[in-house]
Parts: structure tokens; sequence; C-alpha cells
């Protein structure tokens, strides 16, 4: 069985407990975590029973076109699994893309998660002059379009972790899809006769 931070005789019901209310009222949970545990126990009572067996959710965001859900480190493989049927017909629920990340890593592997597919070059601590502090990651990444918005990236970073990241692509590292390499010598050998 899934669990989740609201109590499931709840999620079952649509009625808060008292201590599912003050979870909400203090803002432990948000409407957005129950609606996400409700749509994760629904998928798993109808397709996923075996994929979401004790998956430890704990907390959703939305942030533009994205959907971001927090599970337990474990966890993150077991739901991008399956080649992510799951995580598209959660994300066609919510009419919004998923994104599944660790709960409690550090910032790299946070960060890792959020910006897959794409690798991780460098990552550093920049001081601006004003004494505050961002995180640079400089990444590179296959295809022509990134992996994810860089502007929605930046926004859950700061929402999940109150973390300002500055995102810059390395140009001259940039990985190609060897189809379209191939594609590539061949009209250099073709240019050249």
């Amino acid at each position: 069985m899934v669990k989740t931070p609201i109590c499931l005789f709840d999620l079952k019901t649509g009625i808060l407990c008292s201590s599912c209310e003050e979870k909400l009222r203090m803002g432990i949970i948000s409407e957005l975590d129950i609606e996400v545990a409700k749509a994760l126990l629904k998928l798993e009572e109808t397709k996923y029973r075996q994929l979401l067996q004790d998956v430890r959710f704990h907390k959703a965001y939305m942030v533009d076109d994205v959907l971001a859900i927090l599970v337990d480190q474990k966890d993150v493989v077991k739901l991008v699994s399956k080649g992510g049927r799951l995580l598209k017909e959660l994300g066609d629920m919510f009419g919004k893309k998923v994104r599944v990340l660790s709960y409690r890593c550090d910032l790299k592997e946070f960060l890792e998660e959020l910006l897959a597919p794409a690798s991780i070059l460098a990552l550093n601590r920049v001081w601006l002059p004003d004494g505050s502090t961002e995180v640079k990651v400089v990444i590179s990444y296959a295809g022509r379009r990134p992996p994810i918005n860089f502007e929605t990236a930046k926004s859950l970073s700061m929402t999940i972790r109150g973390v300002p990241l500055r995102i810059e692509v390395d140009k001259s590292r940039r990985v190609f899809r060897l189809s379209r390499s191939k594609k590539l010598l061949k009209g250099r050998e073709s240019s050249r006769k």
C-alpha cells in the first residue's frame, strides 16, 4: 500500500480526521498533497499495485507545467521504471508533466534528478555583491531541446529547497546523438567531393 502523510481512511472517504485537518491548517500538507495522494491510491488500486506497494509519498509541488512529487530515494527508480507509464498516467490526471524527486538527499542528487537526463558537469556556489549566494550548474545534454524548461527548474529549486539556481549549458561538450553525427559526417564527405 502506498504510504502518504494523509490517513488512508481520509483519502478513501474524502473527509479529513482532526489530525490531518490540523496538518492542513498548519501547512504541513497542502490540498495538492491530498489530491496527489488520492491519485496515487487510485492508480495503485487499478493498475499499479506491485509498483506502488510500499512507496512513500511525502509532498507535491506544482510549478508552471510541472508536477514535482517527492518520495523516498529508493522509490524514485520504482516510479520512473516501466517506461514511465505510471508517471504519464499521473501527468494526464493533472494535465502536467511529472518529475519524481528524492525527499531527503543532498543538493547535487536533487539537481541531478531535477535536470535529468542532462549531465551535470560542474556545480559551484556563487557569491553575489549583495551578499546572497546562488548555485551555478553547468550541464550538458543530448538533443536540441533542454530536458526541462530552465525557468521552471529554477522555480522548483527555489520552491522545494530554497536554493536559487543559475543554469548554464556547456556547448563545447554538448553531446549529439549517434544517428545525427553520422548524418553530419555523410554531409561533410559529400561536400568534399
